[in-house]
C-alpha cells in the first residue's frame, strides 16, 4: 500500500514538471519565433511631454561632460522644440523656483551660458558654484 501512494505522488510530480516545461517551451517559441517583438527606431521628438524635461536635463549633463556645444544643440533640435535656448532657460528657471536638484540646475546653467543666455534667477548659482 505505501508503494502505491508514493507512485501516485511521483506521477503527479512528473506530470506537473512536464506541464511547466511544455508551457515554458511554448512561451519561448511564441515570443522568439511566432510573434517576436518589433523594435522601431524612435527620435526624441516622439517623447511625451513629461519626459522632455528629463531629456533636456540629460543633454545638459552630457554637455558638462563633453563640452561639445554643437552636439548638445543638435540633440536639443532633435527634440523638436522651436528654440532650444528658450527651453533650457525655462526649465532652469522652473527647477530653481521649485528647488530642484542642484546638479541639474548647474548643468542647465552651463548649457544656458553656452547659448549666451543668463537670467537674474541664475545669478546666485554662478557665484555658489562648487
Amino acid at each position: 500500500m505505501p508503494y502505491r501512494a508514493t507512485n501516485w505522488r511521483w506521477t503527479i510530480g512528473v506530470n506537473l514538471f512536464l506541464g511547466l516545461l511544455a508551457g515554458l517551451l511554448i512561451g519561448v517559441l511564441w515570443a522568439w519565433v511566432i510573434r517576436p517583438p518589433a523594435f522601431t527606431e524612435s527620435s526624441p521628438s516622439g517623447l511625451r511631454a513629461e519626459y522632455r524635461d528629463d531629456y533636456i536635463i540629460l543633454v545638459a549633463q552630457t554637455y558638462v561632460l563633453e563640452k561639445d556645444f554643437s552636439r548638445a544643440d543638435q540633440r536639443l533640435e532633435e527634440l523638436g522644440v522651436r528654440s532650444p535656448d528658450a527651453a533650457v532657460i525655462a526649465l532652469t528657471e522652473a527647477l530653481i523656483e521649485r528647488g530642484g536638484n542642484e546638479k541639474d540646475i548647474f548643468a542647465l546653467i552651463d548649457l544656458a551660458r553656452a547659448y549666451g543666455q543668463l537670467t537674474p534667477a541664475m545669478e546666485p548659482f554662478l557665484s555658489g558654484r562648487p
